[in-house]
């Protein structure tokens, strides 16, 4: 299963602003305010997948809190957490 934790995942951040400026997506919730939302989003689509996934894949260009955020939700649900920056896809987990 891939994860795109990029502001284009419109499941991950719904509740929270995103707004385009300059050709780029900013997150205009405040930081404070969009991770609790975030962590909520997360956990319920890690809930949805299929019992028999056992590795997801992080990935997308977003700021290092969101990865914070996902991954102790993720290491709890998944055998495997890898991460994928575009260049190179790496095991983090186990």
């Amino acid at each position: 299963m891939r994860l795109d934790l990029s502001l284009t995942n419109e499941e991950l951040y719904k509740g929270c602003m995103i707004r385009q400026r300059e050709g780029r997506l900013n997150l205009e919730t405040p930081r404070k305010l969009a991770a609790p939302i975030v962590k909520e989003n997360i956990a319920r689509i890690i809930k949805e997948i299929p019992s028999e996934e056992r590795a997801v894949e992080l990935t997308g260009r977003m700021a290092t809190w969101v990865y914070l955020i996902a991954l102790p939700i993720v290491l709890g649900s998944f055998e495997q957490v890898w991460f994928d920056d575009g260049q190179e896809r790496m095991l983090i987990a186990p």
